[in-house]
């Protein structure tokens, strides 16, 4: 050991096929580094896999600079060799390429002859593109694939298509995967959940440019694309009194915890609005309860100024409440100048007659963003929400520090939103509008790879058809032929969904898939484990606006005002049911109430003539005779009333 110290340095390799003494010697090599590649075992007892395999894995290879020929060079030479008029020995003198790499290359001892250094991969290389772009192309539509499942992919390709491998089991391991990884710039991601709704929605050119022409359309008829002063938007979001996005510093190794006052999930509704080019109006803030108190209010001096408060049984936003802060905060708050535009998400707690009315006669135009598509088309969303809940995280975390297991007062937590709220910066703010595309307008910011690729056509189709040229050469051109197959398979979003993929299946499983599949395509089982099954339909609700749409219009109105007749023409006929119920109810117990009455007088002995039974009562007619008293005991039989009772 101490000869070879003097000569090997960090990251040198060692060969050895010693069985009895090299054990000790690769333990002293392995501490400095020093990468040991052979059998090594302590007797021929021990499997010298184990051994192997913990040091491969670790293997870094040594650098070698490029080859001194080149492939057109090695062509040659083989085709020398391979004619008989140069020997293997006398090519390598000739061509100068080391004489190993000719053997192999004329013996063929390297399996397929690839244009990269080293071996040959275990699938053939066209498969690993194909299987490469397949894995990204899951990834890109949110059906990304996790790194058992391509294992058990390429186990099941493997095994299928008959193929010799060095897998255990025809299944590969670990290293494999390292490899495959490395090849394809692939690397383990953790996926952000996103609904399947807000995917669709993005994804559908439809959709989006829908929406950018209506705004363009607005804005022109406003002409409002160059005053982003008057170009507003309004979000609603919530926020937790236990902070949950800062991380902490700890030891590698060990989990962490924060010491939190509540179980983590009450949460508290705010809305916020600004313009274009970065001003703000006061926040409106909705508690849970029934009734707002003044001590929920921040302290005097300590809140954003005008800001609004408002309470709810469930802390969350009804149309009341909106309607009243779109009157007594918002449009105060935007100043005299007319016409002004205001963006929001379209939730149906903000509808109502009022607010419609309210806004037209105050010439403010309301226009709805699509469904689900906020967290790309909404400037807060894009550009504003993440940086205030890491501040108010950090607010919140720097109090709890010095109230351990206190909850936030409801007059901190306004003062804090507020103090919040003033920390955005008026640039972080414009910044959301640019990204949005809204100003400047930008009907491109969603890239056209983003859209499904049938979508696209699709639409693409829609506007040549709709928009007719009178030369064919002006026309946008379609392609209808598709890229690889894979592509054209994976990217159709509306067929796509991942099924977790099992384990192997048993060998008879196995023998009769090899006899209905040979020769399957990678692809072929790629699709196999992705299906959508249809739910049976649900009872469709009725909409009052649908995409992006102008709320501030008078068929908006019309539908508003229709809905509201109808929901009074139903309160009317349940109430009346209700009120037919009670006096059916109120007859009945009557009547109970006279028969246990006469029944009673009856059992006391003493006689009792009701006074409809005497005559008196216009409506009775006696049809049986009352018997009198005998025995202690009256038997009375009912009259009846001509009006059936």
């Amino acid at each position: 050991m101490h000869l070879l110290e003097e000569k090997l340095g960090n990251g040198d390799e060692v060969y050895m096929e010693n069985y009895y003494n090299s054990y000790i010697l690769a333990k002293k090599l392995l501490e400095k580094n020093t990468y040991c590649i052979g059998t090594l075992r302590k007797d021929l007892r021990d499997n010298p896999k184990e051994v192997t395999q913990k040091m491969v894995r670790h293997y870094v290879k040594k650098k070698i600079g490029e080859p001194n020929y080149t492939e057109e060079k090695l062509e040659r030479a083989l085709s020398e060799i391979r004619a008989h008029t140069m020997t293997v020995n006398r090519a390598s003198k000739v061509y100068k390429i080391p004489f190993s790499t000719l053997y192999c290359r004329y013996k063929g001892t390297r399996g397929l002859i690839k244009n990269s250094k080293g071996r040959t991969t275990v699938l053939p290389e066209n498969v690993e593109n194909t299987l490469a772009t397949s894995v990204k192309t899951l990834a890109k539509w949110g059906f990304g694939l996790s790194r058992k499942e391509i294992m058990e992919l390429v186990g099941q390709y493997v095994k299928i298509n008959n193929l010799k491998t060095p897998f255990k089991d025809g299944v590969p391991g670990e290293d494999w995967f390292l490899g495959f990884k490395r090849r394809h710039l692939l690397s383990i991601r953790k996926p952000e959940p996103m609904e399947y709704s807000r995917k669709k929605a993005v994804t559908d050119p439809f959709i989006i440019f829908g929406y950018f022409d209506l705004l363009e359309r607005t804005l022109t008829d406003l002409k409002l694309k160059d005053k982003p002063q008057n170009i507003w938007n309004l979000d609603e979001s919530s926020l937790s009194i236990d902070p949950a996005r800062t991380k902490v510093v700890g030891e590698k190794g060990r989990s962490v915890s924060r010491v939190i006052s509540t179980t983590g999930k009450e949460n508290t509704t705010f809305v916020l609005a600004a313009n274009a080019v970065g001003h703000r109006i006061p926040p409106l803030i909705i508690f849970k309860g029934k009734n707002m108190w003044d001590q929920w209010r921040a302290p005097t001096g300590k809140e954003f100024p005008g800001t609004a408060y408002a309470a709810s049984p469930n802390g969350w936003m009804e149309t009341e409440i909106f309607t009243n802060y779109f009157k007594k905060t918002l449009i105060p708050a935007l100043g005299s100048e007319r016409p002004m535009l205001v963006l929001y998400d379209g939730h149906a707690t903000h509808f109502s007659v009022d607010l419609v009315e309210t806004a037209m006669a105050n010439d403010i135009t309301i226009l709805k963003i699509p469904a689900h598509t906020s967290h790309r088309l909404q400037p807060l969303d894009v550009s504003v929400f993440k940086s205030f809940k890491e501040n108010w995280d950090q607010t919140v975390t720097k109090w709890q520090r010095q109230h351990i297991g206190q909850r936030l007062p409801k007059s901190l937590f306004s003062q804090y939103l507020g103090e919040t709220w003033i920390k955005v910066s008026e640039s972080c703010i414009a910044n959301g509008f640019s990204k949005a595309g809204i100003y400047p307008f930008n009907p491109n910011i969603i890239p056209r790879d983003h859209f499904s690729k049938e979508s696209l056509e699709r639409w693409e189709i829609s506007q040549v058809m709709a928009n007719p040229m009178p030369s064919a050469c002006s026309l946008p051109s379609i392609s209808s032929s598709r890229e690889n197959f894979s592509e054209e398979a994976l990217e159709n979003r509306d067929n796509l969904q991942v099924s977790s993929i099992s384990s192997m299946t048993d060998e008879s499983q196995r023998k009769s898939d090899k006899s209905n599949l040979e020769h399957t395509s990678i692809e072929g089982i790629i699709l196999s484990t992705i299906h959508q099954k249809r739910l049976p339909p649900k009872e469709r609700k009725r909409k009052v606006a649908s995409g992006a749409q102008v709320i501030t219009s008078h068929e908006i109105l019309e539908v508003l005002l229709k809905d509201a007749e109808e929901k009074k023409t139903k309160i009317k006929k349940a109430k009346r049911k209700t009120n037919k119920e009670k006096k059916n109810k109120k007859r009945a117990d009557s009547d109970s109430t006279d028969l246990e009455s006469e029944i009673s007088y009856a059992e006391s002995g003493e006689s009792y003539f009701p006074e409809y039974l005497q005559g008196n009562d216009p409506l009775c007619s006696r049809e049986d005779d009352i018997l009198p008293f005998a025995g202690g005991r009256t038997t009375i039989t009912r009259a009846k009333r001509s009006d059936g009772y």
